[in-house]
């Protein structure tokens, strides 16, 4: 089984190289690596111009990355498709492992392993995956007990065994994030639809890719750490106001699990108390960011309900008020120290995994 590896990539050139040659080491004869460059303005094209004979490279006018993504899927020769962050790197294993799963067990549609985490060139052991979570609810109440990879599929030399679960994650992607886009691979001929990346959505348009691509089938999830997801101090897609990013959830989930009828026959209620509550969260945040007419205005729009009391109280006080208090905290908590743990990823649902180039 041969794949396509698809890096998009944005005025990266000072990390690009991290992540092209850690996918380099893992590919085999056959497979593609195509690095989508989002009309990068820095030396982006200087940087890969040493790797002439073993990247595709394709510069494109800027059009964000669930463009500079699909971009790839529509160049990509192979059926196995695959992707990384241009800023982020694979661990050895990562393509072998899945290639191997996949291609001894064809009922799967894709497979995925953990994540670790680097901030400031600092390695951490804790399993990104989990963390997202707070590790509830756990990957067996998901997917089921699990099995060995050993008896699922051969074990690449030199990495020891561990645990693999498959199951359907579409209900579950609804609530919270179980996988990422940086370590997975996914079979692009199981898909009856190809899904793609949301290319109007300022962020989580790896949200609608993660939501269509659970929907077409099973998943594997690979109990071991396949890659890093790095924080190297610059600013990500996913530091953008939680008022904007609660709107963008509130513009996603009727397109992909509120538009699928059969879903919702099952699940109305889960997908009704999931709307809600980031409907809750929106008004929070528009509240948070001193933006109280919008708050107002969404609360009666929304039918919002479930404010705490505070939040109540602020939308009688004035704007400018409001705006005041939230410019103070802002510069608060910009200068102050973070806790232990404070720094590593929440889930891509409050968000901050690394949505971005």
């Amino acid at each position: 089984m041969q794949s396509s590896v698809i890096i998009a990539t944005y005025n990266r050139a000072h990390v690009l190289d991290r992540s092209v040659s850690s996918v380099l080491k893992a590919i085999r004869p056959g497979d593609e690596v195509i690095v989508v460059d989002d009309g990068s303005t820095d030396q982006t094209e200087e940087v890969l111009a040493k790797y002439p004979d073993r990247i595709r490279y394709l510069k494109v006018k800027h059009g964000g990355v669930g463009a500079a993504r699909n971009r790839g899927m529509r160049e990509a020769r192979n059926d196995l498709i695959a992707f990384l962050d241009s800023d982020d790197e694979w661990l050895p294993g990562q393509l072998e492992l899945q290639r191997r799963i996949l291609a001894a067990r064809p009922e799967l549609v894709f497979s995925f392993g953990n994540l670790v985490n680097e901030i400031l060139a600092v390695r951490r052991d804790q399993r990104v995956l989990e963390i997202w979570r707070n590790g509830k609810p756990t990957w067996e109440e998901v997917m089921g007990a699990p099995g060995s990879y050993s008896v699922l599929a051969r074990l690449p030399d030199g990495i020891d065994d561990f645990p693999v679960y498959v199951g359907n994650l579409y209900r579950w992607e609804l609530t919270d994030a179980y996988f990422s886009t940086i370590n997975l691979v996914f079979r692009r001929d199981r898909c009856r639809i190809v899904p793609a990346f949301d290319e109007q959505l300022p962020i989580y348009e790896d949200w609608v890719f993660c939501g269509q691509l659970a929907r077409a089938g099973l998943a594997a999830y690979l109990d071991i750490a396949t890659a890093v997801q790095h924080k190297d101090g610059g600013a990500r897609l996913t530091d953008a106001d939680f008022a904007d990013r609660a709107a963008a959830v509130l513009d996603l989930l009727p397109r992909v699990w509120g538009a699928d009828e059969e879903f919702l026959r099952d699940h109305q209620p889960l997908y009704g108390s999931t709307l809600q509550s980031w409907r809750t969260r929106w008004v929070k945040g528009l509240i948070s960011a001193g933006r109280i007419r919008e708050a107002r205005a969404a609360v009666r729009q929304m039918n919002v309900v479930d404010l705490p009391w505070r939040h109540r109280l602020a939308l009688g006080l004035p704007e400018y008020l409001t705006r005041q208090v939230a410019k103070a905290a802002r510069r608060r908590d910009g200068t102050r120290r973070p806790r232990a743990g404070q720094d590593m990823p929440a889930s891509p649902m409050t968000r901050g995994a690394d949505g971005g180039l």
